[in-house]
């Protein structure tokens, strides 16, 4: 070892207030006139590093041990749990000796890591930790060993080289501490021939069920003088009985504390993680909150796309009734241009005919006109003839004025025909200046109405250029509305499955929680029965303890009945004229002795009482503050719980309200006309289609989920139209797995 007793020590660390007070007496001696007190301060020392351990009530053993012995090197094999080897630390460092420590153990952990850290941290300056075994680990020493602690088995072979190569090494006033004998000596004939002599050994049974049992070997010839008395002790005595009595309690007392302890720090790990769920809980609760805030926020934004959508619905619907209204007045306007331009036709075939006739008419004077100017050539031949005739015969003249005559009723015919004919062709150029005068003036109605339906036509078609842009603006619209609302859809379908992915979570949380309330309900009842079953071992302990002191006042009231003997015996010496001087001296010695002992006792007696007295009413401040705790406990579950619940029904609602949010989005796509119910019926197949074509509502899941309508045999939009958003009822599956995952 590269460390001696020369090496520098750190200053002695204590710590009353961790150490317990003396409240224990040292065992009753043998009643004999050489007593030896075992009592000292290391009794009551408080052990540094404790933990559940077979070797943690034979701790107030070893500290005397090491304080009897204060070895000034001590080597243990086979660290184990670390209890016994830290405690040896413990009480070298408190001794404040230039003690040096060893600790060889074959496997890994050298310590549990708590330990090491605080070895590391305390005793690395005078300790030293070692992998190896008896038979592996090479002595390296300037100095001898006083103290060796055997913690690992040993069968021959190993016991041969821990003959060989160890105990050489022990000093003159060594002893070997045996952790659980029977484990470190399997074979009994090995323990034998290393050590021999049973007479120097020390036995300390087991301090409760569990325990390991402790033998010290006095292998020195030097040794303490306590140490000695203690080993001469036999069993059956009545100073080995109490020795050992004292030792139990004291260990018992150990125990019982770390086992509150443990107690304490299941109660405070139970608390935390009461305290961490409970923040888990409201962490979760804050989320929920969140989540339905963006629910609502999206469910407003929703309504808001559904309301505009209704909007430019009903927008676009009064646009297409106004549209229909200007094509009926068109059509009605092109029937009316047919009928004038039909009209027109007739009167132009009219002045057609009128005007054929008025040339049939000049035709036929032209042609009276040829002969009349015919009838002037032979009215002039014949003047002619009859100027050559006149002179020639009489006769001819008369058949000439004859025919004079008839040729002036003929003239005159012919000029009335003619002034006929003028009156006619007047008659005819008359009707020929109205037929052109109406022709003219349907001309002008014609233009004045081909003007006009130009105009209209031009006005109608400028309304019907706006009305198709209108058209296009509002499907544009319409279609943005519709990309916004699959958007929103979209929006909302994606945080609704993120809301139900966190409400899995969460319900997946609060079945934990509840699995961590059950586990924690059967820690606690666990914790209650170890509680129980501890404050049974604390009262049979006080038991004995009882008994002892019965046991100790019994003896008490035998010294006193030994003492007034001996005063009765003295008294009787006394009138024996001096006789036997010598032995009354020799009694009244005794007699102190007795009294002295006496008195010894009453004190030990009271403090054992006085300590007894303080750890029952820390045992009770224990219990009661165990108790009050778990009714804490219990009680901030049962607030979580709840909570929990309570949180459910909040969600539940949720998806109601929801519901009914999107019942009132939808009924406000209702237009509200002056027709009233004529415009409802004519605007809910649009208003159906619409709500079907974007979503929001599904034909077959409202029929399926909805029996009472499918029964009734009305179309599902419609029926959620005019009944079912009034009534909040869910128009689609997304709605349902929300309010599903949100119960």
């Amino acid at each position: 070892m590269a460390k001696n007793a020369a090496t520098p020590r750190r200053a002695k660390q204590t710590n009353p207030a961790t150490e317990l007070a003396a409240s224990v007496v040292a065992p009753l001696p043998a009643r004999n006139e050489h007593s030896t007190s075992f009592s000292t301060q290391a009794l009551f020392w408080r052990p540094h590093h404790p933990a559940m351990s077979p070797a943690l009530g034979q701790l107030p053993f070893l500290f005397w041990l090491t304080e009897t012995v204060r070895p000034r090197t001590i080597v243990q094999f086979g660290t184990g749990d670390g209890v016994v080897y830290m405690s040896l630390c413990q009480a070298s460092e408190r001794l404040g000796d230039s003690a040096i420590c060893l600790g060889i153990q074959a496997e890994e952990p050298l310590l549990p890591p708590a330990m090491h850290t605080q070895h590391d941290a305390q005793y690395s300056d005078f300790s030293e930790l070692r992998h190896g075994d008896v038979r592996t680990a090479a002595p390296q020493f300037s100095g001898e060993i006083d103290l060796l602690v055997l913690n690992q088995p040993l069968d021959a072979d190993a016991a041969a080289r821990f003959r060989n190569n160890w105990l050489p090494l022990l000093s003159s006033r060594s002893v070997i501490l045996l952790c659980h004998p029977e484990k470190v000596f399997p074979d009994q004939e090995a323990r034998e021939i290393l050590f021999p002599a049973r007479d120097r050994s020390i036995v300390f049974g087991p301090v409760s069920t569990g325990g390991h049992t402790v033998e010290v070997i006095l292998h020195g010839k030097e040794q303490a003088e306590r140490l000695v008395a203690l080993a001469s002790q036999r069993p059956g005595e009545h100073a080995y009985l109490v020795t050992r009595q004292v030792f139990n309690r004291l260990g018992q007392g150990i125990e019982a504390i770390q086992k509150a302890e443990d107690v304490q720090k299941e109660r405070d790990s139970l608390h935390a993680r009461l305290q961490s769920a409970q923040e888990q809980l409201k962490t979760r609760e804050t989320e929920l909150g969140d989540q339905r805030a963006e629910v609502g926020t999206a469910q407003k934004a929703e309504a808001a796309a559904v309301s505009r959508q209704a909007e430019m619905v009903a927008r676009l619907f009064d646009l297409e009734q106004l549209l229909s209204e200007k094509s009926q007045q068109t059509i009605l306007l092109g029937g009316q241009k047919a009928g004038l331009e039909s009209r027109i036709a007739e009167l132009q075939a009219q002045a057609a005919t009128r005007e054929a006739e008025h040339k049939a008419a000049l035709e036929a004077v032209a042609a009276l006109r040829a002969e009349l100017e015919t009838s002037s050539a032979a009215k002039s031949t014949l003047e002619a003839h009859f100027n050559t005739l006149k002179a020639g015969h009489e006769e001819q003249t008369r058949q000439t004025a004859l025919l004079t005559e008839r040729h002036e009723a003929r003239v005159a015919e012919q000029k009335a025909e003619i002034e006929a004919l003028h009156e006619q062709k007047s008659a005819l150029e008359a009707l020929r200046g109205e037929a052109r005068a109406a022709q003219e003036e349907l001309a002008e109605q014609i233009a004045l109405l081909t003007k006009r339906y130009e105009a209209q036509a031009a006005e109608q078609k400028a309304e019907i250029e706006a009305l198709h842009e209108q058209k296009a603006a509002l499907e544009t619209q319409l279609g943005e509305a519709r990309t916004a609302c699959d958007e929103q859809a979209r929006q909302v379908t994606l945080l609704t499955e993120r809301h139900e992915a966190r409400v899995a979570e969460q319900k997946a949380e609060i079945e934990a929680l509840h699995e961590q309330k059950a586990a924690l309900e059967a820690q606690l009842g666990e914790a209650r029965a170890a509680h129980d079953e501890r404050i049974e071992d604390i009262a049979l302990v006080t038991g004995k303890f009882n008994d002892d002191i019965i046991g100790l006042e019994a003896e008490i009231r035998a010294l006193r009945d030994q003492k007034a003997a001996l005063e009765k015996t003295a008294a009787e010496a006394g009138q024996l004229n001096g006789k036997h001087s010598d032995a009354a001296a020799k009694l009244k010695a005794e007699i102190e002795t007795l009294r002295g002992q006496k008195a010894a006792i009453e004190t030990q007696l009271r403090e054992a009482r006085a300590a007894h007295d303080e750890r029952i009413a820390d045992i009770a401040v224990l219990t009661g503050k165990y108790t009050d705790d778990t009714v804490k406990l219990r009680a901030d579950l049962r607030a979580a719980t709840a909570e929990v619940q309570q949180t459910q029904q909040m969600l539940a609602e949720l998806q109601k309200t929801a519901g009914e949010e999107l019942g009132r989005a939808v009924k406000a796509l209702l237009p509200s006309g002056r027709n009233g119910l004529l415009v409802k019926k004519s605007t809910l197949p649009k208003l159906a289609k619409l709500l079907i074509d974007t979503g929001i509502v599904d034909p077959d899941w409202y029929l399926e989920h909805h029996t009472d309508v499918a029964a009734a045999g009305m179309d599902p939009a419609v029926h959620y139209v005019l009944h079912g958003a009034e009534e909040g009822r869910i128009p689609r599956r997304a709605l349902e797995d929300a309010g599903r995952g949100i119960r």
